[in-house]
């Protein structure tokens, strides 16, 4: 392979420590340019020390060139994203400086587009390509300071930053989180994992940036964290990894060149002296990604990077903190969609309300399409599309709205139904101006959950939250499910799937199978509509025709004597950035005699939730790892709340997933988040980066067969 061209966008200071990197290992590849917008002679004089070829006044021009092959984006934080999605745009593979973005949101655009184009897209965070990084990590594996049982790492400035310093600046993303408080993040993640189950915090915030921030992170396992960033010189830089027979410590942890480690054995330092200047490793890691035709570093994934920035948005969140930028951002018509054909409406409408009150203005025009029990689409404003709203049990849509659809090819395109007339006065015309960038079907049950609304959609040609067709299909048939699950070594109870033009067994038949009392419940149904617990042959013959009134299918369920116990799963998985996670899981203790609709529902006293359920970290492992394991046999996507019961004797045998749970702050699912440390408004963020981020890998498979 040739060598690259290498190109540094920006002239500054560390813009010129990377032209001196990139200086001492021109046999691999070729300085070739550096562009300036404010100081061309600032861009001339680092060619001139470091041997690049080329200075340009304007990025276009740089950018224009078809020589350059890679651009460093040495900018500041908040012009990131434009920078890097403008090299994009020009097909120049991009190694962009920490911290990666503004947010998470930029990050996964970056990402969607560096993926579309088939380039490579990294984040220079140098500290994770450092050589000391993995010795030290291994030594901290192999019990070289006992079992781990926390960091402590602070990145304070000596002196208070000058006043007119870029950090005080909010309009360029200044502050110590994202230029100071990412090294500590790090720091903890390379040696505690990304297993993060609480999070406490405090960020004292100055004139739209924080100046000064204190972070505890509490891991699986008990491992815990404590970090420091500051801009006022409040604590002396350092970092260290506490095991219980000794700890590990890295001076000028960011780019150190040595660590030490002590134990009984008494203390030992090791040296990794830089090649240059430490900013060597990043480049030749980018440059051996593309070698392989990757699109990312193996040392600092994308799945990492967006873990981190999305961890930075949560704790600047906690501290109100959002830069002008970031209200200044087009905002995407995002569709919530809600109601529905199904017996689980009204519970649609509670979660539609609270996902309309808690998404981000700043962000999103929430659009309110409610479908009414006949299942037309009806527009609605928020003065009016509910009535009753704050009663459960009389919530209502209001259907005074102007009936809407959605065609395939729309690309999201609202258009009126042909009953409909406009101020245009064409009957089915379409709504001028009015186009969901999104949809959140907040859908549950039938025509809805199914994969019915999610094959629409995709017709439409619209991006969408939650499972594509086949994981809402097969998570909403529990027959189908359940033999799927089983298929996948998955343990589960036993059951007897039942069609409604089939003999029904008799009892004392289906007993001997199942056990009394046993469970009926309609196949394609949630939030235990038709469900209905038996304990003798009259329940028996008058509850199945019950439950065949919700379905053509039902299924029988034996009784499971244990705890009921419930986990969150986030992510899309399938080869795309970012593996599944799963919440800590929580635990449903039924005051009826099981977790009816009513006891979800309308009854406040029905049930208790238990968050964090009282298990032990062995138990709590099994139960994540068998939800993760149920989401991706299940080909699930974007969300999922995976149900299991806890026998006395220890196992665990799952009994479904919903592939869009109950989604009112209240809910199970969004309280497992929060409790996981992602609170509801950032839950919602983070699902429509989902469905963006496979909405952009499947626009790129190819459509036609060229042979």
């Amino acid at each position: 392979m040739e060598k690259l061209n290498f190109a540094i966008l920006g002239a500054g200071a560390i813009a010129k420590s990377m032209a001196k990197a990139v200086n001492g290992i021109r046999e691999e590849l070729t300085p070739y340019a550096v562009a300036s917008q404010s100081s061309v002679k600032a861009a001339e004089a680092l060619c001139r020390e470091y041997g690049f070829q080329t200075a340009y006044d304007s990025y276009e021009k740089l950018l224009a060139d078809p020589q350059v092959d890679l651009v460093y984006v040495a900018t500041v934080t908040g012009l990131h994203y434009e920078h890097a999605k403008r090299c994009l745009e020009h097909g120049k593979h991009v190694l962009c400086e920490k911290s990666f973005t503004l947010n998470a949101r930029e990050a996964e655009e970056l990402i969607a587009l560096a993926q579309s184009r088939g380039l490579f897209l990294g984040e220079a965070m140098w500290t994770r390509f450092e050589p000391w990084v993995e010795p030290a990590r291994r030594l901290v594996a192999e019990g070289a300071i006992g079992e781990v049982l926390g960091v402590e790492a602070a990145f304070c400035m000596s002196e208070p930053a000058d006043k007119g310093s870029r950090l005080l600046d909010p309009a360029i993303g200044g502050g110590a989180l994202l230029d100071l408080g990412v090294y500590p993040l790090t720091f903890a993640s390379l040696f505690l994992g990304k297993d993060i189950q609480d999070i406490k915090t405090t960020g004292k915030l100055e004139n739209g940036v924080d100046v000064d921030d204190y972070i505890e992170l509490h891991f699986a396992g008990g491992a815990r964290a404590e970090l420091w960033a500051g801009l006022k010189g409040a604590r002396p830089p350092h970092a260290e990894v506490k095991g219980s027979r000794g700890r590990l410590l890295v001076e000028g942890f960011w780019f150190a060149q040595s660590f030490t480690v002590e134990n009984e054995a008494g203390s030992r330092k090791y040296d990794y002296p830089f090649e240059v200047n430490g900013y060597e490793y990043e480049v030749r890691s980018a440059l051996k990604a593309i070698a392989a035709g990757k699109r990312y570093s193996d040392e600092m994934p994308w799945d990492e990077t967006l873990r981190i920035m999305r961890l930075m948005d949560s704790l600047r969140a906690k501290w109100g903190l959002v830069y002008p930028h970031e209200k200044g951002t087009k905002k995407l018509n995002v569709g919530i969609l809600f109601g529905g054909k199904s017996a689980e409406h009204e519970v649609s409408l509670q979660s539609a309300k609270n996902v309309y009150d808690a998404i981000n203005r700043d962000a999103y025009n929430p659009i309110l399409i409610g479908i009414d029990k006949s299942g037309r689409w009806i527009l609605n404003d928020a003065e009016r599309f509910l009535l009753n709203a704050d009663d459960p049990v009389r919530i209502r849509l209001n259907d005074a709205g102007e009936p809407v659809a959605l065609v395939p090819e729309s690309g999201g395109a609202l258009s009126r139904l042909a009953s409909s007339t406009g101020p245009a006065g064409e009957a089915g015309g379409g709504l001028a101006g009015l186009s969901l960038d999104l949809v959140f079907p907040i859908l549950h049950g039938p025509f809805g959950e199914d994969g019915t609304v999610q094959g629409l959609l995709k017709l439409a040609d619209v991006p969408f939250v939650g499972s594509g067709v086949l994981g809402s299909a097969v998570g909403m048939d529990k027959d189908v499910m359940k033999r799927l699950l089983r298929e996948g070594g998955i343990p589960i109870g036993k059951f007897i799937a039942l069609w409604s033009h089939e003999p029904v067994p008799p009892f004392a038949e289906a007993a001997r199978t199942l056990g009394c009392p046993m469970f009926v419940k309609p196949a394609n149904m949630g939030s235990s509509v038709g469900v209905a617990k038996i304990h003798n042959e009259a329940e028996y013959t008058a509850r199945i025709p019950a439950a065949f009134e919700y379905d053509r299918k039902i299924i029988l369920e034996e009784f499971i004597e244990g705890r009921e116990i419930e986990c969150a799963v986030l992510g899309n998985g399938g080869g795309l950035a970012g593996e599944p996670i799963a919440s800590i899981p929580g635990e449903v203790i039924p005051r009826r005699e099981f977790y009816s609709y009513e006891a979800k529902y309308t009854d406040e006293n029905g049930a208790a939730l238990e968050i964090p359920a009282k298990l032990d970290a062995a138990t709590v492992k099994r139960v994540q790892d068998l939800a993760l394991k149920t989401f991706k046999i299940l080909n699930c996507e974007g969300l999922g709340r995976v149900d299991c019961f806890l026998k006395k004797d220890g196992a665990v045998l799952i009994n479904e997933i919903n592939t869009m749970p109950g989604f009112t702050r209240i809910s199970m699912y969004s309280k497992l988040w929060e409790a996981s440390g992602i609170p509801y408004p950032e839950l919602i963020d983070r699902l429509i980066g989902l469905a963006f981020q496979r909405y952009e890998a499947e626009r790129r498979l190819k459509t036609s067969y060229a042979g």
